[in-house]
């Protein structure tokens, strides 16, 4: 889907400061060390405007304060840690809800409906 929005930013010639939005993507296999110097080689070599965060929570904690460091939006896609919710530093964004939050949805269904276990 990233992909797809970069493409579709090309297409209709949007741009930040005059030049048109690409990404840059680095494997990080849930290894900080390796996020962290991935992303440090990339951030020295390239314009960076901001972070999509890695699926991992674990990672994704390390980037939000880098990225913050930086002056740059970091933004998580799939991060689900509770503790991701106590970042306010203005330059972070989750577009999933956190753990806490669905846990909280699940157990109204089960107290509203009745529920006893599920499958």
């Amino acid at each position: 889907m990233f992909r797809a929005a970069i493409v579709l930013s090309q297409q209709y010639n949007i741009t930040f400061q005059e030049q048109f939005l690409t990404y840059e993507e680095i494997i990080t296999d849930d290894d900080i060390m390796v996020t962290l110097e991935q992303t440090f080689q990339k951030v020295s070599a390239s314009n960076i405007v901001g972070f999509i965060d890695p699926a991992y929570s674990s990672e994704t904690r390390y980037l939000v304060s880098f990225a913050y460091r930086l002056g740059i939006l970091s933004v998580s896609y799939s991060a689900t840690s509770p503790e991701l919710s106590t970042i306010d530093n203005g330059a972070f964004y989750r577009v999933v809800p956190s753990d806490e939050n669905t846990v909280l949805g699940i157990t109204i269904l089960f107290e509203q409906y009745k529920w006893k276990s599920y499958v």
